[in-house]
């Protein structure tokens, strides 16, 4: 899995923590990262910030952040995690500009795992 773990890391996974999850099994790995790209939290949380709906977005933000977090995408997971907290109020920021970055930062994810 080593060019698989490279593009997996220049994506921002840890591809240490990642490893260590999965028992070092290149296929099991392979399997879970296939399955990220069939999670809907990203398209409902991407619908939620679009329609204004703050309750939705708050679940699918958190949602996503388990899911990244599981995963090893610790970008990822930062970014669904702070937006979260920007919109449950527990920290002060910019929740169009957060989700932004997050954005950037899936589309990233998502590119890499389907050149794999």
């Amino acid at each position: 899995m080593n060019s698989n773990t490279d593009v997996l890391k220049s994506a921002g996974v840890d591809t240490d923590d990642l490893a260590e999850r999965f028992g070092g099994s290149a296929d099991l790995i392979m399997k879970f990262m296939k399955k990220f790209l069939q999670d809907g939290s990203f398209s409902m949380l991407k619908d939620a910030m679009e329609r204004g709906s703050r309750d939705e977005a708050v679940l699918h933000a958190h949602t996503l952040k388990g899911v990244a977090g599981n995963l090893s995408m610790k970008e990822l997971y930062e970014s669904a995690s702070r937006l979260e907290a920007v919109l449950r109020g527990r920290e002060e920021g910019n929740e169009k500009e957060i989700f932004k970055k997050l954005s950037s930062r899936y589309e990233r994810i998502t590119e890499a795992i389907s050149g794999l």
